[in-house]
């Protein structure tokens, strides 16, 4: 049994397409077992009413050096807890990136950030565009990085955690 009450959320992570109907989550809680908790939601097909998606999902742990390793994450990046909002992308139609980020140092730190089409900020980083990814997005998109390598090397799958649903890696 789960015991919420001692439990802290350090990170979570949603993908969510149009009128916010959520598509994956991820969140990694600061404990020492079942700390990667992990569902996917198929909310592509239209349902009938009363008729609710199918959702699959998964827990597992990563180790107390990994749940370390994300909150000297935190500490390289501080202004993660600043931003109220991220650059609009070029594109309009898409999804919702939701970025939450927990941390306690002196105090406790909590920012939820919704920015919208991260992908296209992603696909910049890794063309040859010239383009500049604006500055909150760019931040944002190390975190999410850094955190995602960590999740990959422990075995969690790509779909949980992608940017879109549709990007292959």
């Amino acid at each position: 049994m789960i015991n919420a009450m001692k439990e802290k959320r350090l990170f979570r992570y949603k993908l969510q397409k149009s009128w916010y109907k959520t598509l994956t989550q991820v969140d990694i809680i600061d404990c020492e077992k079942n700390n990667v908790r992990c569902l996917k939601i198929d909310n592509f097909i239209r349902l009938p009413r009363n008729v609710f998606p199918s959702a699959e999902g998964y827990i597992t742990t990563i180790s107390r050096k990994d749940i370390d390793e994300i909150k000297n994450i935190y500490n390289e990046h501080p202004n993660i807890f600043q931003f109220t909002e991220v650059e609009m992308p070029g594109i309009l139609d898409g999804v919702s990136n939701c970025f939450e980020f927990y941390f306690e140092r002196e105090t406790e730190m909590h920012n939820e950030i919704e920015a919208y089409n991260m992908w296209y900020y992603e696909n910049l980083n890794h063309s040859n565009s010239c383009a500049d990814i604006p500055e909150k997005a760019s931040e944002i998109l190390k975190v999410y990085d850094e955190i995602s390598s960590i999740l990959k090397r422990n075995g969690v799958f790509d779909d949980y955690f992608a940017l879109y649903l549709n990007r292959k890696e």
